[in-house]
């Protein structure tokens, strides 16, 4: 498995969040959405491991 440095995952944690509550209401597809669900789980269990780490 590739290492990931701890600045790539923090930003990643902090700026995620802000892109999906900021994607624009509408048509959005089925895909988007899944991955929009998807992506605040990684983000979740991303926190919980920092915060365990901390």
């Amino acid at each position: 498995m590739k290492r990931i440095p701890n600045w790539v995952v923090a930003d990643l944690i902090r700026i995620l969040p802000v892109l999906i509550d900021n994607l624009q209401p509408g048509k959005k597809s089925t895909r988007v959405m899944n991955s929009v669900r998807i992506t605040k789980k990684i983000i979740y269990k991303l926190k919980t491991l920092q915060d365990e780490k901390n």
